[in-house]
């Protein structure tokens, strides 16, 4: 059985759900990973800690890129003091942080894909708005290979739906030119976070995979909170959570 939608056709991927969490879900990991999603799901959480995570496990060079163009509430380029004393490079327009705010994308992006060896993790800013920057790399994105993650936080007001959330995705689809390759569920409620919380998103995500026919490739959750086993699908993303105050002891240093 295959899916029709706005590439043409993309087959349908048999979706596997673990029944403990954890590794069901395990594929090679692509050059060049993709988080988008709706404003304050989580993105730049995500970029940062999976640059991190993949920088102690892989022997090349990896790379976080700001793409985010839409002034979030929290922005990549804090992140950098952390990111550049783990010995990950980081990428991000020249404006990020001001009060300006242009949809350009700057010129050393070109670095993750004329380098082979980089590994690169990028950070879409939020909505139809964000994928802008990233429809003119889709032609170079499909040669080299990739993966696209729709990060989704169901506790947002404006994705507690999934048709909301279907219909979000297929715009950023469009806007990208690029396809979805799988979910990440971001459910969480700041620091009011639950294993609860989590738990509960799950028939929320279940169904949003079943009408994407995309899989849950992993769900993030809180570094301190634990999930029993069957109440998530796809790999378990542990994920610490970055405030700006802790940008000013890597400042220092």
């Amino acid at each position: 059985m295959i899916i029709r939608d706005t590439f043409g056709f993309r087959p349908k991927r048999t979706l596997k759900y673990s029944t403990k969490g954890g590794s069901a879900i395990s594929e090679p990991l692509k050059r060049i990973t993709i988080f988008a999603g709706h404003n304050g799901s989580g993105k730049t959480q995500l970029t940062v800690n999976r640059s991190l995570y993949w920088k102690q496990q892989l022997s090349a060079p990896v790379v976080a890129c700001d793409m985010d163009t839409v002034k979030p509430y929290f922005r990549g380029k804090d992140a950098e003091p952390v990111l550049v004393s783990a010995g990950v490079q980081f990428i991000a327009p020249q404006l990020a942080n001001s009060n300006v705010d242009l949809p350009t994308v700057p010129p050393e992006i070109r670095l993750i894909f004329d380098q082979p060896e980089v590994h690169a993790f990028l950070d879409v800013g939020g909505d139809t708005e964000g994928a802008v920057a990233l429809g003119q790399f889709s032609r170079e994105l499909k040669d080299i290979g990739y993966d696209m993650l729709l990060v989704v936080n169901q506790r947002r007001y404006l994705t507690r739906e999934p048709d909301e959330v279907l219909e979000l995705m297929r715009d950023i689809e469009t806007v990208a030119r690029l396809p979805f390759t799988g979910i990440v569920n971001n459910t969480n409620l700041g620091d009011e976070t639950t294993a609860a919380v989590i738990a509960d998103s799950q028939p929320f995500i279940r169904e949003l995979s079943r009408l994407s026919g995309l899989p849950v490739v992993a769900t993030a959750c809180r570094e301190d909170i634990t999930l029993p086993d069957g109440t998530y699908d796809g790999e378990l993303w542990p994920v610490h959570v970055y405030r700006k105050t802790e940008w000013a002891i890597y400042d220092d240093q």
